[in-house]
């Protein structure tokens, strides 16, 4: 017996499948919402899922992102690992510091770039997580040192941890987060809402080149205020283990023009733009001091030839 041909739906009728179907997943959508208000609200009345830092993205994001979780876990790793160094986080933004009587309206050529940077020492401890408060704060022994007019060199010492509730609100979600610039002078290069540097490797690299020459009076007098000496082309030698690491890393986005901070959970989304040999070259000249050999993945002495390196 042969199986009877449904009749084909009309037009109307599909469009009316759509409309139930697009109803359905809007109430789904309500309700999944709720659910996580409730798991919010129950974590911030003390309350957990058992993980600490997916208890902070409910309560304090409504969801638990897989970006965000990356983001917060690859932080709470740094900066438990780097007690004793420097963490240093860059805010960015395009403000206006004209006048506005009689209704002048700014124009983009108008905004300026203002940059604000934060430093401490990271204490001993783990990342602060408060679902109650929404604090999340970089412990740096009670207090840390703000330069908000970093081109002068001047600073002034805060009490308190770096958080995010000082000048900082949404640090994680804008962390690499590109800033859009008005000003066509901004647009030459790109700039980003929030850097951050943990390590005193990374902060010291962050004050080289350009950084350097604006900003480069002012890291001498945060350091100060701090008590702890600059970090010297010696300090933090990375092991030979980490230095195949970091140079694998450079050489995997080098067609993209690209270089992680630190090889990490981090790198796929914390990246600037540098210039590939300029990074490249001391670390080959360290493995050579180092005695490097060549393996199936890296060849040391192809890339010495490659980039101009040579023996001490």
């Amino acid at each position: 017996m042969t199986k009877k041909k449904q009749p084909e739906k009309s037009v109307q009728e599909l469009l009316q499948d759509v409309d139930l179907s697009e109803q359905a997943e809007r109430e789904l959508l309500g309700r999944r919402q709720r659910v996580w208000l409730e798991l919010g609200n129950r974590i911030k009345a003390g309350e957990t899922t058992g993980d600490r830092i997916r208890d902070f993205v409910i309560a304090c994001h409504g969801y638990p992102g897989t970006t965000l979780l990356a983001r917060y876990r690859a932080i709470a790793k740094y900066v438990s690992r780097y007690c004793g160094q420097f963490v240093l986080v860059v805010k960015k933004s395009e403000e206006f510091h004209g006048c506005t009587d009689f209704g002048y309206q700014p124009q983009p050529s108008d905004l300026s770039l203002d940059v604000h940077l934060y430093m401490g020492v990271i204490a001993l401890g783990t990342l602060i997580l408060d679902p109650k408060k929404e604090k999340c704060a970089i412990p740096t022994c009670g207090h840390h040192v703000v330069a908000r007019r970093p081109h002068d060199g001047t600073a002034m010492k805060k009490t308190g941890d770096i958080f995010n509730n000082n000048c900082l609100c949404n640090f994680v979600e804008d962390l690499y987060e590109p800033l859009e610039c008005k000003n066509p002078a901004h647009r030459l290069e790109t700039h980003f809402k929030v850097e951050l540097l943990i390590g005193d490797r990374d902060v010291a690299d962050w004050f080289t080149g350009v950084n350097e020459r604006l900003y480069g009076k002012a890291y001498k007098n945060m350091a100060a205020m701090l008590g702890r000496p600059l970090v010297t082309d010696q300090a933090d030698q990375p092991t030979p283990d980490e230095l195949v690491c970091r140079i694998g890393e450079i050489l995997l986005l080098r067609q993209q023009g690209i270089f992680p901070v630190r090889p990490s959970a981090l790198a796929p989304s914390i990246v600037v733009k540098r210039n590939v040999a300029k990074r490249i070259k001391p670390l080959l000249a360290l493995a050579l001091q180092l005695g490097l050999e060549d393996d199936s993945v890296l060849s040391i002495k192809e890339l010495c030839e490659v980039f101009g390196v040579k023996a001490p």
